[in-house]
Order: structure tokens, then C-alpha cells, then sequence
């Protein structure tokens, strides 16, 4: 009997640089999660997405925070692939335990390749937790970052290998606009 190996991939991503806080609080009367993303911030997803693509080249499904610049932000990386997805996820926002993101990810039932698209300090505490059952953060996701982890066979904390951890800095010099 051969032992088939299932890989689940996994893409962190941060959303893009927003527009300021204060000054969007000031100007609008909004509340924070209807800060969108800036011009540069969509300049800068655009150039990671165009790379994430290089080296991932298939997204099957985009989970986003509801906050409106991960929402932009996914829709950004989305354009990059043919035919995927998006859909909204509470447990991507801001201040989300990881073990409710986990277990959202548990309930989609796809062995492919999943991006997700959120904010800090919960996705470096998400990527902390999966890849050592800690929720102390030991990663720094900086804004238009990402990380990329696979699971093998099954979803579950311990159970992720780190692949890559990407800064948009590192990206900046090898994708030309």
C-alpha cells in the first residue's frame, strides 16, 4: 500500500501600507477598519504579488480580514491568478486568537494553496503558533510581507515547516515595475 502524502501550503500575508490613522480618523469620521490601502501600498503589493507568483505560481483560495485594506490588499494579490476566490474570514482581523484562525482553516477542506491576508501582531502570533504551539510572537511581518509554510498531511499547531519569510525589502531590487 503506498503512502500518499497530502501537502497543505499556506501564504501569510500582511495587508499593504494604509493610510494614516489619525489622520484618517480626522478626515472621515471612520473607524480604523475602513482604512484603505495608500497609493504606494498598492504599488508595493503589486510588485510582491507579481513575485509571490514567480515562486507560487497556483492560488487556490484568498481568506482576507474584513478590514478594508486587507480586503484591497487581496483583491491586489488576486488579480495575479486566474479564477480565485476570496472570501472574508472574522478570525483574520487585527486581534484574532490563533487558534480560531487554525481551526478556520481546518474547515476548508482543499489540499492546495491557500493565501491569507491579515494584519499584525496576529499573523506573526498565528505563524509563531503553528510552527511551535506558542502564541509568543518570534516573527515580524512587515507591511506587503509574506510568509510561506506547508503542512504535512494535516492541518494542525507543530505541524507546519516554515518554506520562506519574504520583507517587501528583499523583493524591492529583483521585480522590475
Amino acid at each position: 500500500m503506498v503512502n500518499k502524502r497530502i501537502h497543505h501550503k499556506l501564504i501569510i500575508i500582511r495587508h499593504a501600507h494604509a493610510e494614516n490613522r489619525e489622520k484618517f480618523k480626522k478626515n472621515t469620521g471612520k473607524s480604523d477598519n475602513f482604512r484603505p490601502i495608500t497609493l504606494k501600498g498598492k504599488e508595493e503589493i503589486q510588485k510582491i504579488a507579481k513575485f509571490l507568483r514567480q515562486i507560487e505560481p497556483g492560488i487556490d483560495l484568498v481568506l482576507t480580514s474584513p478590514y478594508t485594506r486587507a480586503q484591497q490588499t487581496a483583491k491586489v494579490l488576486a488579480k495575479n491568478y486566474k479564477n480565485v476566490e476570496i472570501i472574508n474570514l472574522d478570525n483574520l482581523m487585527p486581534h484574532s486568537l490563533p487558534q480560531a484562525t487554525l481551526q478556520s482553516l481546518k474547515k476548508i477542506n482543499n489540499a492546495g494553496v491557500i493565501a491569507i491576508v491579515g494584519h499584525e501582531p496576529h499573523l506573526s502570533i498565528f505563524l509563531s503558533f503553528i510552527l511551535t504551539g506558542s502564541t509568543r510572537s518570534y516573527f515580524d511581518i512587515k507591511k506587503s510581507g509574506f510568509a510561506i509554510v506547508e503542512f504535512l498531511n494535516i492541518i494542525e499547531k507543530r505541524k507546519a515547516t516554515l518554506k520562506c519569510l519574504i520583507q517587501p525589502s528583499q523583493v524591492t531590487n529583483l521585480v522590475k515595475s
